[in-house]
């Protein structure tokens, strides 16, 4: 058959008047009416050739069986093998679940720990400012009373005649 060419499709059809039924008997008994009409027919073999062909359709069977046996056993095989992958595939996915819980337990007690740290850095740090404050109103009123004390001395130098 060539490309693009559709390949024949026999099929039979059958006829329900009464006139059909010895015309199917007359086509078995003349091959070649059948043979037009619905394909190739068969002869059956001869009774000679028949035993070898039996033999030969056991054997055949026999494979076929231990093919089938083979592949059921392989199919078993693989079932067995999708199953333990599904458990491992179970483990691992819990294992990853359960390490998650743990890494988001750990980032909430280290953004607690941060929250910690900041709060004592602000406190020191205003602790620190205050104390800054207190050395600066203290450098404040010695810086007057360095002030004062100039301005005795000034009043001192500037009076006429007590010299020693």
């Amino acid at each position: 058959m060539r490309r693009g060419q559709a390949a024949a499709v026999i099929t039979p059809t059958i006829s329900h008047d009464v006139g059909a039924r010895p015309k199917a008997i007359a086509a078995l008994e003349d091959g070649h009416a059948l043979s037009a009409r619905f394909g190739t027919l068969l002869t059956m073999a001869e009774p000679s050739d028949l035993e070898p062909r039996v033999t030969a359709l056991e054997a055949r069977v026999e494979e076929v069986a231990a093919d089938a046996a083979a592949a059921r056993h392989l199919a078993t095989a693989r079932d067995r093998d999708i199953a333990d992958l599904a458990i491992k595939v179970d483990a691992n996915r819990s294992a990853i679940n359960a390490l998650g819980v743990q890494t988001a337990a750990r980032f909430d007690r280290v953004e607690s720990d941060i929250g910690d740290l900041r709060e004592r850095v602000e406190t020191g740090f205003a602790q620190v400012q205050d104390g800054f404050l207190q050395v600066r109103a203290r450098l404040d009123e010695f810086a007057a009373g360095q002030q004062h004390v100039v301005a005795l001395l000034n009043t001192l130098i500037d009076q006429p005649g007590d010299s020693a």
